[in-house]
C-alpha cells in the first residue's frame, strides 16, 4: 500500500507538468520513503 501511494503521488507530480517537477517529484519521494520509515 505504501508503494502504491508513492507511486500515485509521482505520477500525479509527473501529470502536472511543472516547471520543477523533476524537483519536486525528487522531494515527494524522498518525504514518502520518510513516512514509511516512520509507518
Amino acid at each position: 500500500m505504501n508503494f502504491f501511494t508513492s507511486t500515485l503521488i509521482i505520477s500525479h507530480l509527473r501529470y502536472k507538468k511543472n516547471k520543477n517537477t523533476k524537483k519536486r517529484e525528487h522531494f515527494m519521494y524522498f518525504l514518502n520513503i520518510i513516512c514509511i520509515l516512520v509507518v
